[in-house]
């Protein structure tokens, strides 16, 4: 195969991908606020799953009460928080109240649907059909108690 083609391909291959994240960055940057809070919140719980310093049956409360609320009250604007001035005597708390219910779906949403995924994907704890587990001494010449 010639050089010139496979580099054209791989060039092709390239530009395709770009131009994918390229389209992605694009839509996420038009899309409103909460549809991306939405998804950040989703992504925070199994990635608070990972880890072993949280527990999972607080991970709905800490993305309900306190990530969703945050992130609303940061995500908004000066000019919204003086919109909502005009309409409420309370901004910050329809913002915190915003952020409670978009964590609230989430949650939910993980719950019915992303749930079931979770052990076919092996980064989220579910294990590939073509590996084993073993203990050291199985394989021979590692201890020397197997010679």
């Amino acid at each position: 195969m010639d050089t010139n083609v496979v580099t054209a391909e791989v060039g092709t291959i390239a530009n395709n991908a770009f131009g994918g994240i390229k389209q992605l960055v694009t839509q996420l940057d038009a899309a409103p606020i909460n549809v991306i809070m939405f998804f950040a919140l989703l992504l925070s719980i199994p990635a608070m799953r990972l880890t072993d310093y949280v527990a999972n049956r607080i991970i709905p409360v800490i993305v309900m009460v306190f990530l969703g609320p945050i992130l609303s009250i940061f995500a908004a604007s000066k000019a919204s928080i003086v919109d909502l001035g005009m309409q409420y005597d309370y901004p910050r708390f329809v913002l915190y109240s915003k952020g409670f219910v978009i964590g609230g779906a989430a949650c939910i949403v993980y719950a019915l649907f992303l749930k079931r995924y979770e052990k076919k994907i092996p980064m989220l704890g579910g294990k590939s059909g073509d590996t084993m587990e073993f203990d050291k001494k199985d394989i021979k010449g590692i201890n020397d108690d197997s010679k």
